[in-house]
């Protein structure tokens, strides 16, 4: 893998973010039919995982901008 960073390398973490919410929001509907308190833990495990990826997504970007963009090519 290089070294360098793009834009897709930034987002990487937002992406499953979103994955894990939608899965989230699935669980939820389906446990306000089921009314089983196990589905409500399965809802609050994946937002806990959405809220790290979230996290992670924070220091990818403070990462990415403390790097600084020393390899990215001029535009003409």
């Amino acid at each position: 893998m290089s070294e360098q960073k793009n834009w897709r390398d930034l987002l990487y973490p937002a992406e499953w973010g979103f994955r894990f919410f939608i899965t989230a929001a699935l669980v939820w509907l389906i446990g306000r039919e089921w009314h089983e308190p196990i589905a409500m833990a399965i809802f609050y495990a994946l937002l806990a995982v959405t809220f790290m990826t979230l996290i992670m997504q924070a220091q990818e970007l403070v990462r990415f901008i403390r790097a600084g963009r020393e390899n990215v090519g001029t535009h003409q």
